[in-house]
């Protein structure tokens, strides 16, 4: 089965992304980034003629194809939906299936990149210089740099980031090598980075600032800017107990490193999970660690989400249905199984009936479990916590039907099958039915199509 994602144009099903190069330097002045990409292909279809990727608010300076210039064209994905931005499509000779195409694209983004916030140095905790992060998460990849934006795509990303000296740049990935003088540019220097498990772009992230680093075990390191460190090391003291508990749940943590930095207050979210960089808000250093759940959150999706993706934004309930399930189960494990129940009843009306009651209604499309954003919704306007608290309460009734032990043995199963790869709700489903299909007697009274296809609150509450 082919995956789909209404919020892309990118042509996966005919050219399948193998790497993705990335060069950036950070221009504070102008508030851009001037940039160059090499995206590796193959063919993997017969007839294939061009590259589709998706951009917005990008200039494009020069496109070569196995190092030869490149026509393009550049059409708007929805007419008056700028969100989405344009189709770029690159024409390329006809190349047979298995044949490698090299796409290098240089640009320069706009100071509008909706991925990027550029904060002033008043802006910043400590004043001493201005900062710049990227949030890409859904479709805002395509605002930094022409690409696949899609989570169907995933690859490995190998990054160089250029930033004034006087300043650190770190990314979502793992650094290698030195640090160089940017040679062209006086005053900047380069870092480089290289992500080889494959991840989607909207986990690509780089921050750019002032900051000082703590290690807390040897996979974790917690930077903020220097006045924050010594309140942020001690309120997450304990992120590498929480790290081993998710292991012990779900498997080995595959991706090195587990480093959180703590962003300016201007973050628009709690916490953002970027694989070996986890951003957090500081609202959530409180010095009792009373929020630390945010962060074990955003751990977890280092299995849920990172390494098994949603194929669509319409699936999103299989990145967060899964982690704030798992989250509570941690919760668990640390403060005792009334801890859990009592995270559940308060999200039940806290969370989803004021969903489902006052911002929605109960028969609103944007209340099921899985959405359908064909026809140009924007997954920003469709997003909610309805993805997070009607996808754990589905999870909690398949636990008490399966029983928690083979409803983790499942879940370890699942990871396994899927690790680096994207996974749709139809597939997942077909999934679990088989992989239960010796205890069908046990699915015999789940509705699916009402859990996952029904408007409103869940068709059952679990006691």
């Amino acid at each position: 089965m082919v995956l789909s994602d209404p919020a892309s144009c990118a042509n996966h099903d005919q050219v399948q992304l193998e790497k993705l190069e990335i060069e950036w330097l950070v221009d504070f002045d102008n508030k851009v980034l001037e940039g160059e990409t090499t995206q590796t292909f193959r063919v993997i279809k017969n007839n294939v003629t061009s590259i589709n990727l998706d951009c917005r608010d990008i200039t494009i300076e020069s496109i070569d194809v196995n190092e030869t210039p490149a026509d393009y064209t550049r059409t708007p994905q929805y007419e008056g939906k700028n969100v989405f931005g344009d189709k770029l499509s690159i024409s390329t000779a006809e190349h047979a299936p298995g044949s490698v195409i090299k796409v290098h694209i240089r640009f320069k983004t706009s100071s509008k990149a909706g991925a990027v916030q550029w904060i002033s140095t008043e802006q910043t905790t400590d004043h001493i210089q201005p900062s710049a992060f990227t949030f890409c998460q859904p479709i805002g990849a395509r605002s930094i740099l022409p690409c696949m934006d899609t989570p169907i795509v995933k690859c490995p990303v190998y990054s160089k980031l250029s930033v004034p000296s006087t300043t650190i740049g770190l990314m979502a990935a793992i650094r290698v090598g030195e640090v160089e003088k940017d040679k062209p540019r006086n005053g900047y220097d380069t870092y480089s980075y290289e992500q080889t498990i494959p991840i989607p772009s909207y986990l690509i992230s780089f921050i750019v600032g002032v900051f000082e680093c703590q290690d807390i075990s040897d996979r974790i390191r917690v930077w903020a800017e220097p006045s924050m460190l010594a309140k942020a090391a001690y309120e997450f003291a304990n992120s590498e107990e929480s790290l081993k508990l998710a292991e012990n749940l779900f498997g080995d943590f595959v991706w090195k490193r587990s480093d959180m930095i703590v962003l300016p207050k201007s973050f628009p979210l709690g916490g953002m999970e970027n694989p070996c960089l986890i951003f957090v808000n500081p609202t959530i250093i409180t010095g009792d660690r009373s929020e630390t759940m945010l962060l074990i959150h955003e751990q977890i999706h280092a299995w849920w989400g990172n390494l098994v993706t949603n194929a669509s934004w319409g699936d999103m309930w299989l990145n967060e249905g899964f982690t704030t399930y798992f989250e509570r189960r941690i919760g668990a494990l640390l403060y005792g199984e009334q801890y859990r129940q009592f995270s559940n009843l308060k999200a039940w009306s806290s969370i989803l009936e004021p969903l489902v009651f006052e911002r929605f209604s109960p028969s609103h499309p944007y209340t099921r479990l899985i959405i359908d954003q064909s026809g140009g919704i924007d997954p920003n306007e469709a997003f909610s916590l309805n993805y997070y608290e009607k996808g754990q309460v589905f999870l909690y009734f398949l636990e008490t039907k399966i029983g928690r032990e083979d409803f983790d043995t499942y879940c370890r199963n699942y990871l396994e099958t899927f690790a680096r790869k994207t996974v749709d709700s139809i597939t997942w489903k077909q999934h679990f039915i088989g992989f239960f299909r010796k205890k069908t007697h046990l699915l015999e009274d789940i509705d699916f199509d009402a859990w996952m296809y029904g408007p409103g609150l869940p068709p059952i509450k679990p006691k």
